[in-house]
Formats: C-alpha cells, sequence, structure tokens
C-alpha cells in the first residue's frame, strides 16, 4: 500500500552569529553553527504530512554521506509541537573550480562576515530537485548540489557524524521534489505555495533503522542574541577605533621621521633643496594614498561581487590616513627642523622642488631592469604568499585579491624606496 506524502521546506532568513561557532574548521575540522529563526514557531521550516518542523544547527562536512560531490549543508530539525525525533536535511555541496563568487555558504565557511549573517537558503536550492529519504524518515538525502567556491581541503574526516550513509540503509524511497517558488516572506505565501513543494514517496515496511546521535539544540534566545552581538559589535568598533587613534597618534609620527623624512634627507644632497622636496613627496604621497583608499572602497562596494574585506580596509584606511597627516603636520609645525627638513634660518617657506621625482623617472629610463624587476619579484612573492591561503582552503580567492590589492601601495613605495637608494649607492 503505498500512501502520498505531503513535505514542504521553507528555509527562509534566519541569522548566523560568528561569535557562536560551536564547531570550527581550524580547531574541529568541520563547521557547527546555530541555526534558529525567532518566526519558526509559527512559520515551520519543514513540514511532513502535519508534523511541523523547525531548524536548530547547521553543519558543514567534508563528503560523508553522498559520495558523489565534495562536502554537505546538514540541516538539524526538531519538531515543533509532538515529539522529539530529530530530521536531517543533508544537501551536497560542490566546488566549482575557477568560480569567486561567495555564496552564504562559503562565507560560513571562511567566516568572512562582521556580527551576523542572513543566511536564506531557498534561492540556493534548484527547483524540480530529486532526492532520497530514509525508511524511517529521519533524513532526508537531496542530490541535486549547491554550488560553491570553496575547497574542502581543510576538512576533517567526519564519516557518519550525525547519521549513518545513505548506502548503509537497507531500505531508502527515491522521492520527487517540486518546487515552484521558494522565496516566501511570509506565513500566507509560504501556504500558498504548499501544493507547489511537494515531496511523493511511497512507504514501505522495514525493521531497520538508523542510530542517531543526540545532539543538544544551541539556539538561546532571539532577541538576547541581537542584543548581545550589537554590544559586542559597539565594543570591537570602539577598541578598533582607539587602536586607530593610537597607532596615528604615536607610531605614525616616528615612521614617518625614520622612513619617509630619513629617505629625503639621504638621497637629496643639499639642505637648500631637501624642505621642497619633502613638500612635494608629502603633498603627492597623500594623494596616491587617498585616491587608493576611494579606489578599495568603490571597488569593494560597485564591484562584481561585493567585497566588504576590501571594503573595511578602505574605510579604516581613510580615518588612518587623516589621523596621521593631522598628527604629522602639527608636528612639522612644532618641529620644522626635523620633521620639514629645514635646517636653515633664513628659509622660511621652501618652495616645491621636484628633484626626487625627476631623479627617479631617470633611474627608470636608464636601468629599467632594475626598476620592474623589482616590481615583478615583489608581487610574484606576493601573489603565491596571498594563493597559498586559498591552495590551502585557509581563505578564498577574494580575500586573496583583497589582500593584493590592499598591499601594492606598499610595494610600489618599496620598489621607489629601493630604486632611489640603488641609484645614490651607484654614484
Amino acid at each position: 500500500m503505498t500512501q502520498n506524502k505531503q513535505i514542504i521546506y521553507d528555509y527562509y532568513e534566519t541569522p548566523v552569529y560568528v561569535n557562536q561557532y560551536e564547531k570550527n574548521l581550524q580547531k574541529d575540522g568541520y563547521i557547527k553553527l546555530p541555526f534558529t529563526s525567532y518566526k519558526s514557531e509559527t512559520h515551520p521550516n519543514l513540514i511532513i504530512n502535519n508534523q511541523k518542523y523547525k531548524t536548530v544547527n547547521l553543519y558543514i562536512l567534508v563528503n560523508s554521506h553522498n559520495t558523489s560531490y565534495d562536502g554537505e549543508l546538514i540541516l538539524e530539525h526538531v519538531p515543533i509541537t509532538n515529539g522529539n525525533d530529530k530530521m536531517f536535511v543533508c544537501i551536497p555541496l560542490k566546488t566549482q573550480s575557477g568560480n569567486s563568487e561567495q555564496t552564504a555558504i562559503d562565507k560560513i565557511i571562511s567566516g568572512s562576515f562582521r556580527a551576523n549573517l542572513e543566511v536564506n537558503l531557498n534561492p540556493l536550492l534548484v527547483t524540480n530537485k530529486l532526492g532520497k529519504i530514509t525508511s524511517n524518515e529521519n533524513a532526508i538525502y537531496f542530490s541535486d548540489p549547491i554550488l560553491i567556491s570553496t575547497p574542502f581541503y581543510a576538512f576533517a574526516n567526519t564519516d557518519n557524524l550525525l547519521f549513518p550513509a545513505l548506502s548503509e540503509y537497507d531500505d531508502y524511497e527515491d522521492v520527487n521534489i517540486q518546487n515552484d517558488s521558494l522565496q516566501t516572506t511570509s506565513k500566507e505565501g509560504f501556504q500558498e505555495n504548499m501544493e507547489d513543494t511537494v515531496f511523493e514517496c511511497a512507504n514501505v515496511d522495514v525493521d531497520s533503522s538508523a542510530e542517531t546521535v543526540d545532539l543538544i539544540p544551541a539556539g538561546g534566545d532571539f532577541s538576547k542574541n541581537i542584543s548581545i552581538n550589537q554590544l559586542q559589535g559597539t565594543t570591537v568598533n570602539f577598541f578598533a577605533f582607539i587602536i586607530v587613534l593610537c597607532i596615528a597618534a604615536f607610531i605614525s609620527p616616528m615612521v614617518y621621521r625614520s622612513v619617509f623624512v630619513s629617505f629625503i634627507d639621504k638621497v637629496i644632497e643639499t639642505h637648500e633643496d631637501k624642505p621642497g622636496n619633502l613638500k612635494t613627496f608629502d603633498v603627492i604621497l597623500f594623494g596616491f594614498f587617498l585616491f587608493y583608499c576611494i579606489f578599495m572602497v568603490n571597488t569593494g562596494i560597485n564591484g562584481t561581487t561585493p567585497n566588504t574585506v576590501l571594503t573595511s580596509c578602505g574605510v579604516i584606511f581613510f580615518i588612518f590616513l587623516f589621523l596621521s597627516t593631522g598628527v604629522i603636520v602639527m608636528l612639522k609645525e612644532s618641529n620644522p627642523g626635523v620633521y620639514k627638513l629645514n635646517r636653515l634660518a633664513s628659509m622660511e617657506d621652501a618652495p616645491y622642488k621636484l628633484d626626487i621625482f625627476t631623479s627617479f623617472i631617470k633611474i627608470m629610463t636608464t636601468e629599467p631592469t632594475f626598476v620592474f624587476g623589482s616590481f615583478f619579484v615583489l608581487m610574484v612573492i606576493l601573489s603565491l604568499f596571498s594563493y597559498s591561503g586559498v591552495w590551502a582552503g585557509k581563505w578564498d580567492v577574494n580575500q586573496a585579491r583583497s589582500g593584493i590589492q590592499v598591499i601594492i601601495p606598499a610595494i610600489l613605495f618599496t620598489v621607489f624606496y629601493v630604486s632611489m637608494f640603488h641609484s645614490t649607492s651607484m654614484k
């Protein structure tokens, strides 16, 4: 005898928090996070006939239950009202080589989000899926994968962590998943689509049952989580600003004096020319870094794939640039002999001079191999270092590219610095 079952799912926006990883990739080799929503009591995530379930945990594992793909996203459910039997939904994950677009799954794996991330799985689940349901109805396996960009090299072997692999079940049924609209945002919209999201399967009489590992749900009160994370976010931002302020006030002047001022002092021979060259160098250096801050923010916001890492670096560096500039300008006025190289009593306001840049242009024309060779070597070293993290599975392609883009100004200045000292030593 067969019986049609009606199984409906809706994995709408659900928050995950960066400070609530119960298991993380670095220490444990897999990921476990609380995955609960305040509206799941009235808007179930999963309905099997009249039994309603809500999600409690999200896991990301290397492939352990479905041998066809690279990894797995597993959602742990518990009944909303009657019963304590858990239900697991296992969705395969497939790494697309060369794909740099980050899904919510990629961000959870890399932890590349601030405070919290709203995870909506509905757009990632392709319609008209095929799947399998175990005979004792404790696990549903989806056949079609979610495509992600993150490899699974860093994941540990976690075979049968939550329930047996599909091949270990004596009996299971193929099911057809029909879903015309998964992106519902209200209970009414969810119910209107119930007829379009159906598993149809045939029940069979079996004696086998799969063992499950009891796990304690780690949900917690939603409002309390929001308050705690807002407080933590505010605290982190406050201390980050204090750190940036301290670096700008104490570290930046020392770096400016020991690196930039001493550089001009060494490569420019006459005292009359040093203040003017330093003055020109200051203006061009400030303009370059300001332009680069704007470039990073614009690229991070308006790029093909929004890059929060690059945007944050641009904003932080923008604040740091103006704070450092303000401190250094005050020091120039209070101690012009050190911070302006104005060591002549008769020189009140030095004119702008371009000797330092004309010398660099001359070096580029006379020794292009040294200049461009230095730039090439530094870029190769930086690229290998950045992408080693991608190959090791520690961060994604976007993070590697962001690292390269952030450090390029330092490379350009290093090439300029080394070339000028090389020219000076050759004289």
